[in-house]
């Protein structure tokens, strides 16, 4: 299941109607009405933005004025990966990491599987000696689980390259 780190967004009819299919007039601030999660985290914060978390369709909406972003924060993305999970999927992914604010919503996902399926510390797991540092960027052994019984698949011989989002 895909998970996007950034939103959409809009530009309301009228400032006191925001809820969920409020009538909007055209898109809202970003590059044609996209902002990626870490614009929408300074979005917020600039605008005092109101953020609702509407349960019914496990969606977040901020607004501030006539503004109005549709996104993932880290309450739906624990809805999420718990849906992933329950539904037996294969697991999910971000689109795209270097998106996030501080590793925010892709921590949130991982301990979400973590606390509640009780996976091993990536310290328990991953020596030391796995993980080398090149420059501003990581190489790291990744550990997989399954996700359907959260094993850890201890002969994964993977080696990707992470880098910290900007």
């Amino acid at each position: 299941m895909g998970l996007p780190l950034y939103g959409r967004t809009w530009k309301l009819k009228d400032p006191n109607v925001h809820g969920i299919g409020a009538p909007a007039v055209g898109v809202g601030p970003g590059d044609n009405g996209v902002l990626l999660y870490f614009q929408i985290v300074e979005f917020n914060a600039a605008n005092n933005a109101t953020d609702v978390f509407d349960k019914k369709t496990v969606s977040t909406y901020p607004y501030a004025g006539t503004n109005w972003l549709g996104y993932d924060n880290a309450t739906s993305i624990r809805y999420k990966v718990e849906f992933a999970r329950a539904r037996r999927l294969g697991g999910y992914f971000f689109w795209a990491h270097g998106y996030d604010k501080d590793w925010t919503l892709t921590k949130e996902a991982f301990r979400t599987l973590y606390n509640r399926y009780n996976l091993p510390k990536i310290s328990d797991v991953v020596h030391e000696d796995h993980i080398k540092q090149w420059g501003n960027k990581h190489i790291l052994a990744l550990i997989l689980y399954d996700f359907l019984t959260c094993d850890l698949l201890e002969s994964t011989n993977l080696i990707i390259e992470v880098t910290s989002p900007g």
